[in-house]
């Protein structure tokens, strides 16, 4: 009853946005009874920081004819993320790739990616896994870890992550330099995740318990 739409805008027309969306739900829903979609509601609250940054996202509540109600939350895949210097929410790129997008979750596991399109020729939907980061592998073994980076060094994550004099001050202690340089990259990887949302830990614990 609690679902996440990502829809991937990036070779869209400027105009064609989730707000565009939004604005046209209702009415699409009204016209297509056979959906079974008896009732839309448009339940959008965002914080006054996602409001600064234009934030392209949506929250509604469906209701379908047996009464049940199901909420989706609806944004584009996000692709680079850039800061300010004096704000750790970052400006994103909007119309990024689905990889981009899964690198910003906070555990493997929440990064898997399920591709739902029409099947060529008929109005049956075809499913594809997108596990660009390890998360089915991580579910077999137990573990528990941010997606990071594949392509990018230690020094260049660092520079990413690093961005005051206390954070690589604790990096020196910690001898996060000393540390192989694929499990340096995932500790670094996994503290920008942190300190973007230090929320995220409670759901790691959360996973962490079952």
């Amino acid at each position: 009853d609690d679902l996440d739409l990502t829809l991937c805008l990036r070779d869209c027309p400027e105009e064609v946005t989730v707000a565009a969306l939004l604005d046209e739900m209702k009415g699409y829903v009204e016209s297509r009874p056979e959906l079974g979609i008896t009732e839309f509601k448009n339940a959008t609250i965002l914080s006054n920081e996602s409001k600064d940054k234009q934030l392209d996202t949506f929250k509604a509540h469906f209701t379908n004819q047996d009464g049940v109600k199901t909420e989706v939350d609806v944004m584009p895949t996000i692709g680079e993320e850039k800061y300010s210097e004096d704000n750790r929410i970052p400006e994103r790129d909007q119309r990024g790739l689905p990889e981009e997008d899964a690198l910003r979750r906070d555990l493997t596991i929440g990064a898997l990616l399920l591709r739902v399109q029409r099947s060529a020729g008929s109005d049956a939907l075809e499913y594809e896994l997108f596990d660009f980061y390890g998360g089915v592998d991580d579910i077999c073994k137990g573990m528990l870890r941010s997606p990071c980076p594949v392509n990018k060094t230690v020094d260049e994550v660092a520079e990413i992550v690093l961005r005051t004099d206390e954070e690589k001050e604790l990096a020196k202690i910690l001898k996060i330099e000393a540390l192989p340089p694929e499990e340096a990259v995932q500790i670094l990887w996994w503290s920008k995740v942190l300190i973007d949302d230090p929320l995220r830990i409670c759901r790691a614990f959360r996973f962490a318990a079952k």
